[in-house]
């Protein structure tokens, strides 16, 4: 059987999984491809709309204002003109060019008879110089509120060059006129405009080349371009002015052409402004981002290809892996007891060695926990903890004592192994076994006879503690005094460090005992020695002399740093009354003898010792309930110094 491995079922359901994600990825790359290039397609057509929409109100503006000058320069002639006038020099070729002066939209102002004479101008080449017919406006075309008309557009600087060698292609001029009553006779004040004041605007406006810029008159007559891109096939004056017949602006797709039209028809002016958007040279604009995203989306295919090629050539390693394992795994599983359980522990596989080791059938353990094997013998804590291992992913190794079928039971070595899937979720456990019965068996008999010399030691180790402690407070006994005091004076006497001696003795003890009882004075010696205990270090020594007299031992511990010690057994025996009683309390305090030494040899510890025991005596004839030192009993109170 297969213990922790099967093999990969249906690999052609796999690779047709890997040839499924690599369509799904190309089909979003370049379904995102498509979605892109239309909504850049689409962004860029309503921006081209806007814009030209824009377009088309500054210029009819701009285009209204610049009219409106050379409306008021042509009113103000028309003012000047009385009979009279010329002759009187009130009108004049030099007032003329003072009037238009540095206007860069007005070339000349001249005044033409009824044969179509130039009577008066302010270019001095126009005098005399007879306009073709056709070149004044008509009396019937169309006129601004101001009356002002326009003519053709011909390719001419001024009049006097009407009718000579046309002029270079960039050369044109406009004709506006008014007409004016004088002497019966009925005159026309011709401005000749410069259209190209209009384009070169434009140029510095517009540098986009998919839109075209245009002054239209009222005979569909187109005055100035910008960036044409309308064809001359395309009608498109007749379709303004049919237009601007129905609206004043608006927008509309001329017919036999692809483009967009947004005119403005000026309130003041017989002119109409079109801003033209010409879609197809938007798509050439187009192209290089189209380029861009084409390239991406091909960019993205290789890299699908290639991250799809990459996991499809390590699902083929990891198949022929498991396959490898699978095979070394049923070795293992021929030579070793096995099982197999799903994540809340019910088998689901079970090889036949474990069976012949515990007697079940395979039946009867398919589908139970291995609570079937339990032999009662460990906790729920010991489960706990292998459980908690597992939960983690840790692979668990422990010994186990199971039950046969029989009621017997065998001991097992287990190696349980958490089992995950390809997402990391946990698929099952493997458990592998060896019998150690034998092995324990003779494990316990060791254990027994360890035990035994164990127990030994312990009776041994508690005679020893017993020499050494004070039975009653638990204190260190005399024993102990001398073999800690020994050491002390190594200590001292290898590195020069003072040593100190606190002799404690309780005040009134004797009247305990007498008027309460030895019980009573028990229990003081045992609460005050712990209270003791608890203000000396780990390192000093609490040792009980004999009766009510104790010493406290404190290494390398000048003594300055000692005075606070003692000054803190004083405060601790009397911190608290001792109970001795149901209602019973009695108040104790303790009087201290200190003396601090460098000491070399045994007989130097017994003259510090002796020091102490006057110093004690001192104390209590000093009042009890206090320190004093060898030789002092007015100790200054210090502060200690590291203690």
């Amino acid at each position: 059987m297969t213990v922790g491995f099967d093999k990969p079922a249906e690999p052609r359901r796999y690779r047709l999984l890997f040839l499924g994600m690599l369509a799904g990825a190309l089909a979003l790359i370049w379904s995102a491809w498509w979605v892109g290039l239309r909504f850049v397609e689409q962004s860029a057509e309503a921006s081209l709309r806007k814009r030209i929409d824009l377009d088309s109100l500054l210029l009819e503006d701009h285009v209204s204002r610049t009219l409106d000058i050379v409306t008021a320069r042509l009113q103000s002639v028309v003012a000047l003109t009385r009979p009279g006038a010329l002759d009187a020099g009130s009108l004049s070729p030099a007032g003329l060019d003072e009037l238009i002066f540095e206007d860069r939209m007005l070339r000349s102002l001249s005044l033409v008879d009824p044969a179509g004479q130039v009577i008066l101008s302010s270019n001095p080449a126009n005098l005399g110089t007879r306009v073709p017919a056709g070149t004044v406006p008509d009396p019937a075309a169309p006129a601004g509120r101001d009356g002002m008309r326009f003519g053709q557009l011909l390719p001419y600087r001024d009049l006097f060059q009407i009718g000579t060698a046309k002029q270079p292609p960039d050369v044109r001029l406009w004709v506006a006129s008014r007409s004016v009553d004088l002497d019966g006779r009925t005159l026309h004040w011709l401005a000749v405009l410069n259209p190209s004041v209009f384009e070169n605007l434009w140029s510095r406006l517009d540098e986009d080349e998919a839109t075209e810029l245009a002054l239209f008159d009222y005979r569909g007559q187109r005055i100035a371009t910008h960036h044409g891109v309308v064809p001359e096939s395309v009608p498109l004056g007749r379709e303004l002015i049919a237009q601007a017949e129905t609206r004043m602006n608006g927008s509309f797709e001329p017919a036999g052409a692809p483009l967009w039209v947004s005119f403005r028809a000026s309130t003041k002016h017989p002119v109409i402004v079109a801003s033209i958007g010409d879609p197809g040279r938007l798509q050439l604009q187009l192209a290089a981002e189209r380029g861009g995203f084409t390239f991406a989306a091909l960019a993205a295919t290789a890299l699908v290809m290639l991250a799809v090629a990459l996991l499809y050539r390590g699902y083929l390693k990891y198949e022929a892996s498991v396959l490898e394992t699978a095979n070394q795994a049923r070795a293992i599983g021929a030579h070793l007891m096995s099982s197999e359980s799903t994540p809340d522990g019910r088998i689901i596989r079970v090889n036949d060695a474990l069976l012949q080791a515990t007697g079940f059938t395979r039946d009867e353990v398919l589908g139970q926990t291995h609570r079937l094997f339990n032999s009662g013998l460990h906790t729920a804590e010991f489960y706990a903890g292998m459980w908690k291992t597992l939960a983690s992913g840790r692979i668990w190794k422990g010994t186990f004592r199971n039950r046969r079928r029989d009621g017997t039971h065998l001991w097992f070595n287990a190696t349980i192994m958490p089992f995950h899937d390809a997402w990391g979720h946990m698929e099952r456990y493997v458990a592998l076994y060896t019998d150690v019965s034998e092995s324990i068996v003779l494990a316990e008999r060791f254990e027994k006879e360890r035990r035994m010399r164990h127990e030994l030691v312990r009776v041994n180790r508690d005679l020893a503690n017993h020499a050494n402690t004070d039975p009653l407070t638990g204190a260190a006994s005399r024993r102990a005094f001398d073999a800690f005091t020994r050491q002390a004076i190594e200590v001292c006497r290898e590195q020069a460090r003072p040593l100190t001696l606190l002799l404690l003795d309780l005040d009134g003890f004797k009247q305990v005992n007498d008027l309460h009882g030895h019980a009573a004075g028990d229990e003081v010696l045992r609460i005050v020695t712990r209270r003791w205990a608890a203000e000396i270090r780990g390192s000093d020594l609490l040792a009980r002399l004999g009766g009510e007299e104790f010493c406290v031992v404190l290494p390398d511990t000048p003594a300055s740093d000692a005075l606070a010690v003692a000054e803190g057994l004083l405060a601790a025996t009397a911190s608290a009354p001792v109970h001795i009683g149901s209602s019973e309390y009695l108040h104790i305090t303790v009087s201290v003898g200190m003396a601090s030494g460098v000491i070399r040899a045994r007989g130097e510890l017994d003259h510090l010792l002796q020091e102490a025991d006057a110093a004690l005596y001192q104390a209590k004839h000093a009042g009890r309930n206090r320190v004093c030192a060898a030789e002092s009993c007015e100790l200054p109170r210090l502060q200690s110094s590291g203690r």
